[in-house]
């Protein structure tokens, strides 16, 4: 279960995202549009831990050690802890839609358009009635997001454990403020 100030970290992140100018591109049919600055293009490769906790089957005791997966010093009855590195992740132009449509799921939970068009962001009291209500529904984009930017396998998503998935979606959201800025157009 996601907690208000988990929420409010991402919410706050977010925020760092859509005011750093790296550059990212809107295409249409027409024609392209650069936002941001195009002198900053340097790929953005960061360092992420993903603890999973796989269920102890042969399968998975196989593919823990086929990808060289280390268990973790504590162990859960009937699960598998495991530690997963993944070194210098960096988004694809080739994964940048999934990442974008993950983002975009998160997005919806923390801004209303009004009728006017404008985007606003939730108050407090707002964040509280969705978290209330929509908690499933924003853990479930966090997983996705993760998913995406990291390539995780689909099979092994469900496996991942909440904090942990958490802590990583604010981490992309920190270093790919591209993603953010280029899901935001969906909002206007």
């Amino acid at each position: 279960m996601i907690t208000m100030e988990q929420f409010t970290e991402m919410k706050d992140a977010m925020n760092v995202a859509q005011n750093d100018d790296t550059p990212f591109v809107n295409a249409t049919d027409d024609e392209m549009h650069i936002f941001g600055d195009p002198n900053k293009t340097e790929v953005k490769r960061s360092d992420y831990v993903v603890r999973f906790a796989f269920p102890d089957q042969p399968k998975w005791r196989s593919r823990i050690k086929t990808a060289g997966d280390k268990l973790s010093e504590k162990q859960v009855d009937g699960y598998l802890c495991v530690e997963r590195v993944y070194k210098d992740a960096f988004i694809s132009p080739r994964m940048m839609g999934n990442a974008i449509t993950a983002m975009a799921l998160l997005e919806q939970f923390l801004y209303e358009v009004t009728e006017e068009g404008e985007v606003k962001s939730l108050s407090d009291e707002q964040i509280k009635s969705v978290l209330y209500t929509m908690n499933h529904e924003i853990s479930d984009a966090t997983y996705e997001l993760v998913g995406a930017v990291l390539r995780i396998p689909l099979d092994e998503i469900e496996w991942m454990l909440p904090l942990n998935t958490f802590e990583n979606a604010v981490q992309i959201v920190l270093n790919n403020p591209s993603v953010v800025n280029e899901s935001d157009l969906f909002f206007g």
